[in-house]
């Protein structure tokens, strides 16, 4: 407005109207701009430069999440409609500009006679690939020419930008579909090319891996390796040579040879995410994985301004102030990571368009608090993974015009063959005959259950797939000499103990039986003992902690716990989460407290409403509160010196220990004493309340092993240094009580979880997988790092 600039709103219907309304005096004639956001004693009124110009652009309402503007608004602009470009003359020309090589004569007519036909096999009215796919195709071809030649290049560019994404498009009839494309394609090639062509593309998924020390692929689709070392992923985690996992790859190093992001679909289970991850392990690049949410917005993603935490304790004296940080997603933008995008059909719209820029040909991102713009370096690639929508739980469609920016590709589903390659390379001590059946044993209850509904209606649906094989196998192993382990051993923890009825039950014991050619028997009173270092249920046993107590008082031990407590210590053994079901009353609750007494773990019980947020899990910015250190300091203090109680009771021969822990108690008292006549309980300790705290300290670490007393040193030292300061305005992170747990090694019971809503749970997702991680992108970047 003031250089007389022009000015470009683009996806302007995408905006708030609150937004939008607010520039209705620059889109009057007089186009006027008052800045009352400035303050002052005047107002300041802005008048656009004469040659100022206003354009805004948007696609049309009726697609996902697209709307049309209120009718006031519209009749500020003049209004002009742009065709799609579906004049055959128009495309070919357009195709042939771009085209690089002399050797690729005819290839645009064979692109738009392949279009055409696709669009009159489906019955679509419009065109079935945008002009942005079609110029993708075109460059695939450029980039790909020299290796494959003119029909090579233009078969493999159409799998590209449409026939790998079939199974998104027509799940039902992908496999025959996918075989009239590759018939129609072969076609329009030469005959005397045509076998030979032909040939090639059935077997490039048989070719073998090339992973030297500049590049990584299968023939002739090869990506340059990168620089990062260290992977938490390793290679022994995935078997790449199985047959669907083959062509899975082959699909997506075919994708990778654009620039162009690349969106994966497919049932839960398939190994989308574990795709990813493997391709980054074995060629050198680190992935960054972002788990999206109807909760996750922009500033999550590429970061905001947030105060500054002073975390040495040094400078809480100094002003308050706040300081941009990075996002994760902008973090692995500048370092040329490659970032994977979960649940993209769970992100809300304005997530979605915020990505605009990045994924276009632009490859920008622009930071308006910054007033900066970020290019995205050679090595940084997006990859997003989705489940179908049918699978429900909040997913959603997605805009074409947000679909047409993405390479997209269908990851197929594991057949019989592949689960048995997968789980006889991973597992090479279970005998296949066993492999076998209970990969038989999986498919058909999933059958049974899921597709015919034969039984099972209580507490459905269910997902059986891969990972419950996987998890079959673990168990197996975790016992020793797993050729000759009993498969039916836990048949009851993984598949028995997800059906609430005993008639579905008993269906599920015929299928093992018709299975396995064995009876299957589950032990409803198994036997149990406790030892001062051990607690065990029938083949389930856990370590006790030091200091372990036994059932509390209002608690009571039953008989009928023990199946599933024998369930659940596998469980927590086997480092894995578990869902426990019941009935109100049913004794869920006492279960887990029963167990957390048992072997001396510390429970806490989060409540799960339907208005609860992801800060109340996680944690949040709060300001500094110098009563909440205090506290925590002090109970701290008091579970060791309780500690210490404890052990000069059990070890009471000692007369040194006994004499330390006296020492430690009447220090401790003395301190109490005096802290209790405090008047003011706004400041840190007084000099005589510090000075007894340091010598409780100093004689616990004489005593006890814990490196707790250290840091509690350090953090009373830094709370007496601000005892005089002004700490209003100074805010710091407060980890919520998942993330207090997580860093304590403690275990905590999600309550009523199935009343949590979709997003909050979806957030947790990295956290439920194997080694799962949990990233805290709300907090910023802290030293550096997420």
């Amino acid at each position: 407005m003031k250089y007389g600039h022009f000015f470009l709103v683009d996806e302007i219907s995408l905006a708030e109207d609150a937004v939008l309304e607010r520039l209705n005096s620059v889109l009057e004639p007089n186009r006027l701009l008052v800045l009352a956001e400035k303050g002052g004693l005047e107002v300041e009124e802005l008048i656009a430069h004469s040659d100022f110009r206003i354009m805004a652009t948007m696609n049309p309402g009726g697609d996902f999440g697209k709307k049309e503007l209120s009718p006031a608004l519209r009749n500020r602009f003049t209004e002009i409609w742009v065709p799609q470009f579906d004049n055959e003359q128009e495309l070919k020309d357009i195709i042939e500009k771009h085209l690089e090589h002399d050797g690729l004569q005819g290839t645009s007519s064979m692109i738009l006679s392949f279009l055409r036909w696709f669009s009159d096999k489906l019955a679509m009215k419009s065109q079935v690939l945008s002009l942005r796919d079609i110029l993708s195709w075109v460059d695939f071809i450029n980039l790909t020419y020299p290796k494959l030649g003119q029909y090579g290049s233009l078969l493999h560019g159409a799998f590209l930008v449409l026939i790998d994404s079939l199974g998104m498009i027509a799940s039902l009839t992908a496999t025959e579909l996918r075989k009239q494309c590759i018939a129609y394609l072969l076609n329009l090639i030469p005959e005397e090319e045509r076998e030979t062509i032909g040939k090639t593309f059935t077997t490039i998924s048989q070719n073998p891996y090339i992973n030297d020390a500049t590049q990584f692929g299968i023939e002739p689709f090869l990506i340059k390796k990168g620089t990062h070392q260290k992977s938490p992923f390793s290679l022994s985690q995935y078997t790449l040579e199985s047959p669907t996992t083959s062509n899975n790859i082959q699909r997506l190093l075919r994708a990778l040879q654009t620039k162009k992001p690349i969106l994966m679909e497919g049932p839960p289970g398939v190994g989308k995410t574990s795709l990813v991850a493997a391709l980054s392990a074995v060629s050198g690049h680190r992935v960054v994985r972002i788990n999206l949410s109807e909760q996750t917005d922009m500033m999550d993603l590429l970061g905001a301004d947030l105060p500054n935490e002073n975390e040495n304790g040094d400078d809480i004296s100094a002003q308050p102030s706040f300081s941009w940080r990075d996002g994760v997603f902008l973090s692995a933008l500048k370092a040329g990571d490659w970032v994977l995008l979960d649940e993209m059909n769970l992100a809300s719209q304005s997530v979605l368009e915020g990505l605009n820029a990045v994924l276009d040909h632009r490859a920008t991102v622009y930071i308006p608090e910054l007033n900066q713009e970020f290019k995205c370096p050679p090595t940084f690639r997006v990859f997003a993974c989705q489940n179908p929508t049918q699978q429900g739980g909040g997913r959603k469609g997605l805009p074409k015009s947000f679909l047409n920016r993405w390479t997209k590709v269908y990851v197929e589903k594991f057949d019989t063959s592949d689960l048995l390659f997968i789980t006889n390379s991973l597992y090479p001590s279970i005998p296949q005959h066993n492999l076998s059946k209970m990969i038989a044993f999986n498919q058909q209850l999933f059958k049974e259950v899921m597709v015919d509904m034969k039984y099972g209606l209580q507490g459905t649906p269910w997902e059986l797939n891969l990972r419950d094989v996987l998890r079959w196998c673990d168990l197996i192993m975790s016992d020793g000499d797993p050729a000759h382990q009993n498969v039916g051993k836990y048949v009851d923890m993984l598949y028995l103990q997800r059906f609430r009825t005993t008639e579905d039950r008993l269906q599920v014991m015929n299928l093992f039986e018709k299975v396995f050619q064995e009876k299957l028997t589950v032990e409803l009173h198994p036997y149990w003992s406790i030892t001062p270092t051990t607690f065990q249920v029938g083949h389930s046993v856990l370590s006790r902690k030091s200091g372990s107590k036994l059932v509390s008082e209002d608690l009571v031990f039953l008989q009928s716990f023990l199946n599933p407590l024998e369930n659940l210590m596998k469980v927590v053994s086997m480092g894995w989460m578990s869902l426990i079901v019941g009935s109100t009353g049913s004794g869920k609750t006492a279960l887990l407290k029963i167990l957390a007494d048992m072997t001396g773990n510390v429970l806490h019980t989060f409540h799960i409403s339907s208005s609860i947020d992801t800060t109340e899990l996680l944690g949040g910015f709060e300001q500094f509160d110098l009563n909440r250190h205090k506290k925590e300091i002090l109970k701290t203090i008091e579970d060791l010196v309780s500690s210490v109680s404890e052990d000069d009771i059990l070890n009471s021969e000692s007369k040194d220990s006994h004499k330390e822990a006296k020492l430690i108690q009447n220090l401790w008292y003395s301190f109490q004493k005096q802290s209790q006549n405090r008047t003011d309980l706004n400041h840190a300790f007084e000099h005589s309340e510090y000075e007894l705290l340091i010598q409780v300290l100093n004689q616990l670490k004489l005593t006890t092993k814990s490196n707790k007393v250290d840091e509690l040193l350090s953090k009373i030292g830094k709370l007496q240094k601000v005892i005089h300061s002004n700490l209003s305005g100074h805010f710091e992170w407060i980890d919520g009580l998942l993330v207090n747990a997580m860093r304590n090694g403690d275990w905590i019971f999600i309550d009523n979880a199935n009343l949590c809503p979709g997003s909050v749970l979806d957030r947790l997702n990295p956290l439920l997988e194997p080694h799962g991680t949990l990233i805290l992108s709300e907090r910023g970047l802290v030293n550096g790092v997420i």
